[in-house]
């Protein structure tokens, strides 16, 4: 990913840095660690809280991050022991391609499909793994996360179902790949995770494809793929950012611009009476300033 993505941007800034606080980083589905634009940050103003199922990659991400949270548990809505479905594709390559999950493949939809994405999701070991909800993981944890990231290959509902607290009476941006078609059997589909987004107080900011399907065809022809998996990107309502405290609301308006929404971040830091107004106007003359480069980047949603 292009550093550029950094350059100019307020999370970037001596200002940001003046403030002393990290941004925590809930990362779930957490095999081959940070990605995105959580990688370019600078040491130190960030701390991560990881799952990882698989304890082979939950070792490397514990040798590789030492300063980080992990746990080599699973997240489901409530505690319970679920089968682990590890397919091909990871089990021989280092989970590279991440369609391990906690749903089977499902065999008859995916024989409809071609490309070796879909050869490689045939299932090469099951194995036993422990899940927890994660308010109950939080609740022993006094940070609360300020960006949420699921990667889970279906699991994103039930998870959802897990974390009513935190999303209900917090406002962490959150991020997560979804399914609009059963690749995986009996996974719960994008509009389950829609309605319990909404009912959580959330705003559907970005949408991005995740994963495209084509059906198998005896000769070659010139089509597009039909959307079977999306990214969805959702923050807070407006109207519901009251619980959150002046850090919070500095971070938020960071990330926000990361991604490109630097007019809701003006907006937020205008608006919402949270932070002083001293503090707010500098924030303000830092985005009015980094907004004049027409040239920057931002973060993609899918990263």
């Amino acid at each position: 990913m292009n550093n550029a993505i950094m350059k100019d941007k307020f999370i970037s800034s001596d200002l940001f840095k003046s403030f002393g606080i990290k941004i925590c980083f809930c990362d779930i589905g957490a095999s081959e660690g940070l990605g995105g634009p959580w990688k370019l940050l600078d040491e130190g103003i960030i701390t991560t809280i990881g799952f990882e199922p698989d304890k082979k990659e939950y070792e490397k991400l514990v040798a590789k991050y030492p300063d980080s949270t992990y746990y080599n548990i699973g997240l489901w809505s409530e505690p319970c022991t679920r089968n682990y479905y590890l397919t091909q594709q990871d089990y021989y390559n280092d989970f590279k391609h991440g369609t391990s999950g906690m749903y089977p493949p499902n065999v008859p939809k995916i024989s409809l499909n071609y490309g070796d994405i879909d050869k490689g999701r045939a299932v090469e070991k099951i194995v036993k793994v422990p899940c927890d909800a994660l308010d109950n993981v939080l609740g022993n944890n006094p940070v609360i996360p300020d960006f949420v990231k699921m990667d889970t290959q279906g699991a994103e509902y039930e998870i959802l179902k897990g974390a009513r607290g935190l999303l209900s009476q917090n406002a962490p941006i959150v991020t997560l790949e979804t399914w609009n078609e059963d690749i995986y059997k009996d996974v719960p589909l994008v509009h389950k995770v829609m309605a319990l987004m909404d009912e959580y107080g959330y705003q559907l900011y970005k949408t991005a494809i995740a994963v495209g399907r084509f059906y198998a065809t005896d000769k070659s022809v010139h089509c597009i793929s039909r959307d079977s998996g999306h990214e969805l990107f959702y923050v807070k309502k407006y109207d519901q950012m009251h619980m959150m405290t002046d850090e919070q609301l500095i971070k938020q308006i960071a990330i926000l611009e990361v991604f490109g929404f630097r007019d809701y971040s003006v907006f937020l830091a205008k608006n919402l009476k949270i932070i002083n107004e001293k503090t707010a106007a500098k924030i303000l003359d830092n985005l009015y300033t980094n907004g004049q480069n027409m040239n920057q980047e931002y973060a993609k949603i899918r990263y």
